[in-house]
C-alpha cells in the first residue's frame, strides 16, 4: 500500500519517503522483534504494558522507551554498549543503528551485559545475536568469564531483573512538582466546583492555627488578618512569641482583645520547632494548620482544605499550592501531588499550606527542636510515612520568598535536608535493640554506589575472593540510574552474600552508609568506597590489627594508583588547623615502618568498626556532605568513650583508592569545613608530628595543598653505628623497580627481591623505601639520599641531587649506553655484559650477581605438604605450552606441578594455583625433587642468572635450566637442557644430581656469598663513598642541589 503512494513522485521525494518508511516505528519494531534483541514478555512485565502482542510491545518500546533507562532484553544492558550507540537510541534511526552494531565483529569483543558475553566458549564461532534469538528460558545464559556462582537460566535472569524493576519502579517514577511561572486556574475552578457541597459539611469543624513569631512586628499584622479573614470561621489562632524583643507580642495582644479566637503564648527563645510544639500543646481543634508570621493565606484556604480532607477520609493531611513572591517582583508557583517516594527526592510541601488531622499529628509526634532547618520537611516525611497526603489544586498561600537576614533559610546550613532524611530512613533505636541478634564474627561490608556499576562490581568481586569466611556485602545504591542497579543485580544474581538496597536519590555517603549499617547483620562493619581496589587479605588484616591494638576502629592503608600513600590515618599538627592525611605521597614502606596506632582519627574510605560502637554513636553525621564525616565520627567517639578511644591504620591492609576530585565535593567542601570548625575548632588533639621521626623524617611546618594543610617534611638524618665503633650517615634509600601497581604486579619476583635487599640495608642502619614503576618520579623523591634503580622491564631515571646507582638484573638487551649516563655507579648481574658495556659506554660497570635471602630460603625450611617431583613457578606466556622449558618437560612425560597464572588453560592437570606467594615459595622449592627454571632470551645470551636460581639452590634443591653462562657457579646443582632429548635424559637418569650432603654445602655457599646482606654491604660501601665525594666536602657526587 505504501509503495503505491510513491508512484509519480520525483526521485528526491521517493528517497525521502523510503527513508521515512524504513524509519517508521512499525518497521523498526518488526526488525527489532525479528532480531531476537527484544523480549516481549520481559518488556510487558517491567512496564506493565500487558495485553499487547509482541509486535505491539516492540512498537511501544520504539516509540516510548528507546533511549531511556530501559533495555529491550534482560540479557542486553545498553550501558555495556558504546556511547555512540546509546546516544543513537534517542533518535528515530536508533533501533537500526543498534541492531547493525550488534551484528558487527566489534560487538563480539565485549560483553552485552553481565549475563551475556559473546566471548563465552558456548558462543564460540556463532552469531551472538542469532543465538540470543534462539535462547530458551531453561538454557543457562552465557555469562562473562569469572562470573560468581552458577550461571542462571534465561528464565531466572528475566525473573530477577523484572523483580528488580518492579521493586524499584516507584523510585524511578518518583518526581517533584517543579517551580513554575503560571497556574492552571481552569483546573482550580473545576475542583472547587466539585468541592462546594463538601465545604458545607465541615462548617462546624474547629481548626487550630499555629503561628510562631520572632521579631515580626513589620509582617505579623498581614498574617493574622489573613487568618481572621478566612471564610471558615470556626478556628483558633495560637500565636507563640519566641522571645521577641520588638512590638510583636503587643500587636498580638491587641488582636486578642478584639477577637477571642486569637491567643498569645509567650516564652523564652527556643527556636521555631519548639515554638510550634508549644502551639500544638495549646491546640484544641480537630485539625491543625500552620502559618508563618511573614506569609498570608487566601480567604478560602481553610474552607477548601477541610472540604478536600472530607473527600479523602484516608488522608492524614492535605496540601495546596503556594504563590511565591520574590524580591524583584517575580511570581512563581509550586504545588502538585506527592507521596513518600516523591518526597525522598526533596520537599515540595511548605508548612504554610498544610492542614493535618490532629490525631495524625499526635501519632507521628511533634516537631524536633534539635533540627535547625528543614523542620517542616521532617514533619512532612513522617506524615507521608503514616498515610496518604491529599493534594488540593488551588493556591492557598502567598509566600514571601525574598531573601531576608535572620531567616532560617539564610542562617542555617542547606545540609540539614540530609540530616532530616536520615532521621526518617534510619531507625537507630531499632538498630540498638537489634545488636543482640547480630551474628558474632560476621563481617558486614557496606559499599555506597553512585553511578559506578563497573568499578563497584570490581570491588565486590575482590571482597568475595579474599574476604573472611562469614561475609555479607551490602550494596547501597545512592540513587544511580536504573542501569546500574540492573547490572549489579545481574552480576551477583547467584551470590547470596551480596544484598542490593537502593535509595531513590543521592543522599551523600554518610546517610547511605548509615542506612546500610542499619540493614546489616554482622558484628563487624567495614565501609569501603565503590571505586576502591582492595588487595588480598585486607579485611583479615584489619580484624587482626583491631584485636592486636584494641583500637575502636582500623582503617586500611589507602594508596594512590602509583603505589604511594594516600592516607594512613589523619594527623593533627597545629592547633586550630584542620587535620591532614598522614604520610601522604610517601612510599608504602614508610607506612610499614611508622607507628600508626593511637590515632585520633581515620578515614572511612576503607574502615572497620564494630557495630555496637557505630550504633552507639548513631553512625556518621549526615550533616556532612561527602567530607569530614569520618573525622567527626572519630572525634565524637573520643568524646563519648573518653580519650582512651583510639584508632589505628593497618599498613598490611592495602586498598588502592581513587581520590574524590568531583566538582560536587569541591562545591560542598566549604560548608563541611564550616560545620567541622564550628563543632571542633576550639578542641585540642595530640600532635602527630612525632610519627615521622621513626622513618627518618621530621615535620618542618605546614603548607597549603589546596585541600587543606599538609606537613612539610624534611630529612632528619641520624648516624648509623658501624662494626668499627664509628658511625656513618643513616641515608634514605629509594629502591626503584619496574613493577606495576596492579594485582598482577603484586606477584612479580622483583618485589620480594627489593624487600629482601631493603631489610639487609636496614640492618646496616639505613632508611629504605621501595617504589613501584608508576611512583618512580613521585613528588617526595627529593627526600631520598640514594636512588638504587633495579633495572628490569623498564628504564628508570636518576634523581637529581641524589646518589644514583643502577643495578641491571635483567632485560640487558634493552639497556642503552645513554641510560647509564646519569648514574654515579653501575652494577650488572653478569660478568660478560659488564665487561662488554664497560667497553661500549666508556664507563666502569661492576659485576654484582643476583642474590637470595637466607632467612627465607634454606634447607631446613618446612616442606610443603605433598612432595612434587618436578616443579615450575611462573606465569604462562603467550607461546606454545606457555614456556619452552615446560613444554619440553611435558613432552618428556614429567610429573609436573605448575604454579602461576594461565596454566589452568594450558595444562590444567598440572596446574596447582594462580599464585604462589613469596612466603610459600621456599617450602614449595624444598618439597620438590627438581625445580625447572628459564630465562628471558637476552638474559640467557648475556649470562644473567636469575634470582630463582639462587633461591632454589639455597633450599638445597637441584634445578634444570635453559643454558646460561655462569651456572657453573652452582657446582653441578643446575643442569641445562636445550632440547627435548636432553630434558628427557635429565629427568630419566638423575645421577647428575649432587648428593644431599653436597647440596647442603652448595646451599651454604650461596647463602654465605650471594646473600642480600652481602649485596647490601657492597652497595652501601659504594653509596657512602659517593655520598662523601672525592673532594671531602661531604656533599654527594650526584648532580643538583639536595633537598633540605
Amino acid at each position: 500500500m505504501e509503495l503505491r503512494r510513491l508512484r509519480g513522485l520525483a526521485p528526491t521525494s521517493v528517497r525521502r519517503a523510503v527513508k521515512r518508511l524504513l524509519r517508521s516505528p512499525r518497521r523498526q519494531a518488526a526488525d527489532l522483534l525479528a532480531s531476537g534483541a527484544f523480549d516481549a514478555a520481559y518488556y510487558a512485565a517491567v512496564t506493565g504494558a500487558a495485553g499487547l502482542t509482541p509486535q505491539q510491545a516492540a512498537e511501544h518500546y520504539v516509540t516510548t522507551r528507546a533511549g531511556t533507562w530501559l533495555s529491550p532484553h534482560p540479557l542486553i544492558e545498553l550501558e555495556s554498549l558504546p556511547l555512540r550507540i546509546r546516544q543513537a537510541m534517542e533518535h528515530p534511526e536508533g533501533i537500526d543503528r543498534f541492531l547493525r552494531y550488534l551484528r558487527l565483529d566489534a560487538a563480539r569483543r565485549h560483553r552485552w551485559s553481565p549475563l551475556f558475553d559473546p566471548r563465552n566458549p558456548a558462543l564460540d564461532g556463532k552469531d551472538p545475536l542469532a543465538e540470543l534469538a534462539r535462547w530458551r528460558d531453561d538454557d543457562p545464559v552465557p555469562v562473562t568469564p569469572g562470573y560468581v556462582g552458577t550461571p542462571p537460566t534465561l528464565g531466572e535472569a528475566r525473573a530477577a531483573i523484572v523483580a528488580f524493576m518492579r521493586e524499584h519502579r516507584h523510585q524511578f517514577e518518583a518526581t517533584l512538582p517543579p517551580r513554575r511561572p503560571g497556574w492552571d486556574e481552569s483546573e482550580t475552578r473545576r475542583w472547587i466546583a466539585a468541592m462546594e457541597s463538601r465545604a458545607l459539611d465541615t462548617a462546624d469543624t474547629l481548626v487550630s492555627v499555629v503561628m510562631p513569631a520572632l521579631n515580626r512586628a513589620d509582617t505579623i499584622r498581614a498574617a493574622v488578618d489573613s487568618v481572621l479573614a478566612q471564610t471558615h470561621g470556626n478556628l483558633e489562632l495560637i500565636v507563640i512569641d519566641d522571645g521577641s524583643t520588638d512590638a510583636t507580642p503587643d500587636i498580638v495582644r491587641e488582636y486578642a482583645r478584639r477577637d477571642d479566637r486569637v491567643r498569645l503564648v509567650t516564652g523564652p527563645h527556643a527556636g521555631v520547632g519548639a515554638a510550634r510544639n508549644l502551639g500544638i500543646e495549646h491546640a484544641t481543634g480537630e485539625f491543625v494548620a500552620f502559618l508563618d508570621s511573614d506569609n498570608t493565606w487566601v480567604p478560602r484556604f481553610v474552607e477548601l482544605s477541610l472540604a478536600g480532607l472530607a473527600a479523602a477520609p484516608e488522608a492524614v493531611a492535605s496540601h495546596a499550592g503556594a504563590r511565591l513572591h520574590a524580591g524583584d517582583g517575580e511570581v512563581a508557583y509550586r504545588g502538585g501531588p506527592v507521596q513518600w517516594d516523591d518526597l525522598q527526592l526533596g520537599n515540595s510541601i511548605d508548612i504554610n499550606i498544610i492542614v493535618v488531622r490532629a490525631s495524625a499529628l499526635r501519632a507521628v509526634g511533634p516537631f524536633d527542636p534539635a533540627i535547625r532547618r528543614w523542620v517542616d520537611y521532617d514533619l512532612v516525611l513522617r506524615l507521608a510515612a503514616a498515610g496518604p497526603l491529599e493534594y488540593l489544586p488551588f493556591v492557598g498561600c502567598d509566600y514571601d520568598d525574598r531573601p531576608a537576614e535572620g531567616r532560617i533559610t539564610q542562617r542555617e546550613s542547606l545540609h540539614w535536608q540530609w540530616a532530616v532524611r536520615e532521621r526518617n530512613l534510619v531507625d537507630w533505636r531499632a538498630a540498638s535493640d537489634g545488636l543482640i541478634a547480630r551474628t558474632a564474627g560476621r563481617v558486614s561490608v557496606i559499599i555506597v554506589v553512585a553511578d559506578k556499576a563497573k568499578s563497584s562490581a570490581h570491588t565486590i568481586l575482590r571482597l568475595l575472593e579474599g574476604g573472611p569466611e562469614d561475609l555479607e556485602v551490602l550494596v547501597i545504591d545512592n540513587g544511580s540510574p536504573a542501569a546500574v542497579g540492573r547490572a549489579l543485580t545481574a552480576e551477583f544474581l547467584s551470590e547470596p552474600r551480596v544484598r542490593y538496597l537502593r535509595l531513590p536519590t543521592n543522599n551523600n555517603f554518610a546517610l547511605a552508609a548509615n542506612y546500610g549499617a542499619s540493614q546489616s547483620t554482622g558484628e563487624h562493619l567495614v565501609f569501603v568506597d565503590s571505586d576502591a581496589d582492595p588487595r588480598d587479605g585486607w579485611v583479615g588484616a584489619l580484624l587482626h590489627r583491631k584485636a592486636e591494638t584494641g583500637a575502636l576502629g582500623v582503617q586500611a592503608l589507602l594508596t594512590n594508583d602509583d603505589g604511594t600513600v594516600q592516607n594512613a590515618g589523619y594527623g593533627f599538627f597545629q592547633e586550630g588547623t584542620r587535620p591532614s592525611a598522614l604520610l601522604a605521597g610517601l612510599p608504602l614502606r614508610d607506612a610499614e615502618r611508622a607507628d600508626l596506632t593511637g590515632l585520633t582519627a581515620v578515614s572511612a574510605s576503607a574502615l572497620l568498626l564494630d557495630a555496637r560502637e557505630f550504633v552507639a554513636l548513631r553512625g556518621f553525621d549526615a550533616l556532612y556532605a561527602n567530607g569530614f564525616e569520618d573525622l567527626d565520627l572519630c572525634l565524637r567517639a573520643r568524646e563519648r568513650f573518653g580519650d582512651g578511644a583510639h584508632f589505628a591504620c593497618a599498613a598490611d591492609a592495602v586498598v588502592v583508592h581513587a581520590p574524590d576530585t568531583s566538582e560536587q565535593r569541591r562545591r560542598r567542601d566549604p560548608e563541611n569545613q564550616r560545620l567541622f570548625a564550628s563543632r571542633w575548632g576550639e578542641s585540642t588533639f595530640p600532635d602527630d608530628a612525632w610519627r615521622y621521626d621513626a622513618i627518618g623524617l621530621r615535620v618542618a611546618g605546614l603548607e597549603d595543598s589546596g585541600d587543606g594543610p599538609l606537613p612539610h617534611v624534611v630529612p632528619a638524618r641520624a648516624i648509623a653505628p658501624t662494626t668499627h665503633g664509628g658511625g656513618s650517615p643513616a641515608l634514605r634509600w629509594a629502591i626503584k623497580t619496574g613493577v606495576p601497581n596492579t594485582r598482577g604486579g603484586d606477584l612479580w619476583g622483583d618485589l620480594p627481591f627489593a624487600d629482601s635487599l631493603a631489610r639487609s640495608l636496614e640492618k646496616r642502619g639505613q632508611q629504605v623505601v621501595v617504589d613501584r614503576y608508576p611512583a618512580r618520579g613521585r613528588a617526595t623523591s627529593p627526600l631520598d639520599d640514594v636512588v638504587l634503580a633495579i633495572r628490569g622491564r623498564h628504564p628508570l631515571e636518576p634523581q637529581p641531587g641524589a646518589v644514583n646507582i643502577l643495578w641491571v638484573i635483567s632485560r640487558p638487551g634493552e639497556v642503552t649506553r645513554q641510560e647509564l649516563a646519569g648514574f654515579d655507579a653501575v652494577f650488572a648481574a653478569s660478568a660478560t655484559w659488564a665487561s662488554w658495556m664497560s667497553q661500549e659506554s666508556g664507563r666502569r660497570v661492576e659485576v654484582l650477581l643476583q642474590a637470595t635471602d637466607p632467612e627465607r630460603f634454606h634447607p631446613d625450611v618446612a616442606a610443603a605438604p605433598g612432595r612434587e617431583d618436578v616443579l615450575f613457578v611462573g606465569g604462562a606466556r603467550p607461546i606454545e605450552f606457555g614456556r619452552a622449558i615446560v613444554g619440553s618437560a611435558l613432552r618428556a612425560g614429567a610429573a609436573l606441578a605448575l604454579w602461576g597464572p594461565g596454566w589452568d588453560r594450558i595444562a590444567p592437570e598440572c596446574a596447582r594455583g594462580a599464585a604462589l606467594g613469596p612466603h610459600e615459595a621456599p617450602s614449595a622449592y624444598r618439597s620438590a625433587e627438581i625445580v625447572l627454571n628459564d630465562h628471558f632470551a637476552d638474559m640467557a645470551e648475556w649470562g644473567f642468572v636469575n634470582n630463582r636460581t639462587f633461591d632454589v639452590i639455597a633450599c638445597a634443591t637441584p634445578m634444570i635450566s635453559d643454558p646460561v653462562a655462569g651456572l657453573e657457579l652452582f657446582g653441578g646443582a643446575v643442569a641445562t637442557a636445550s632440547s627435548d632429548e636432553e630434558m628427557k635424559k635429565l629427568l630419566t637418569d638423575r645421577s647428575w644430581r649432587p648428593s644431599p650432603e653436597r647440596m647442603r654445602e652448595l646451599s651454604a655457599m650461596v647463602r654465605a656469598e650471594h646473600s642480600f646482606d652481602a649485596r647490601a654491604a657492597t652497595l652501601l660501601e659504594t653509596a657512602l663513598s659517593l655520598w662523601h665525594g672525592d673532594d671531602g666536602t661531604g656533599e654527594p657526587a650526584g648532580s643538583g642541589e639536595r633537598a633540605s
